[in-house]
Formats: structure tokens, sequence, C-alpha cells
């Protein structure tokens, strides 16, 4: 008898070996918390990325390092939104028109003068 659809992906997804990249990534994952410990006791990325590869804990590029720190440990908090009033501001956005008013009233335009004020140019 043969299998059904979902017991044929199952099975393949279970002998399917990991990716390089995701390999890698799991790779970071692991020492992500002595990663960022190490970064807030002031140690730069490049010596740390440095340790980690001599002691063949990673197998990464300092590039891909690199941007494994940026995405998951730099930028981690800086998309959510914690302040209330903030997510007030996000929700209702500015109507278009009162923004093109206020850009207007507040530019005081360009004036040519064709004898320039000599104390004014030094």
């Amino acid at each position: 008898m043969t299998k059904n659809l979902s017991e044929r992906i199952a099975e393949r997804i279970r002998n399917r070996k990991p990716t390089r990249n995701a390999k890698n990534r799991a790779d970071f994952l692991i020492y992500k918390e002595d990663i960022k410990q190490a970064i807030a006791d002031g140690w730069s990325v490049k010596i740390i990325w440095e340790t980690l590869s001599e002691e063949q804990k990673i197998s990464v590029s300092y590039a891909a390092f690199n941007n494994y720190v940026n995405k998951l440990i730099n930028n981690a908090g800086k998309n959510k939104v914690t302040n209330p009033a903030e997510k007030e501001l996000i929700k209702s956005p500015v109507p278009a028109s009162e923004v093109t008013k206020k850009a207007i009233s507040n530019t005081s335009g360009f004036s040519f003068n064709a004898k320039p004020d000599t104390d004014s140019l030094i």
C-alpha cells in the first residue's frame, strides 16, 4: 500500500540533511548569548569570530558572522514597539494634506540679490 502525501513529505524531511546556511545559523544561535555577553564586555566582533573559528565552534565566514550579529543581536529589539503612544502613532498616520501644508508654510524660498552684502559673505 502506498503512503499518503503527508507521510511521504514527513519521511523526506526527516531524511534531508540541513543546508550549509542552516547549519551556520544554528551554530551561531548556539553561542548567541555568549557572543552578546562578549560584545557587552567590550570585545570586537572580529576578535569574537576569530576566537570561535580557532576553537572550531563555528565554520562561518567573518562577513556572514557579522551579518548574524547585526541581524540577530544588534537589531533584535529595534523593530519592536513597546510604548503604547508609539503604537497609536503607527496605527493612525498624519494625513498627507497636513504634511504638505506644514512643509509649504515652513519653507522661506530663495531670494536672489544682484548686489550681495559683502559683510554677510564672510
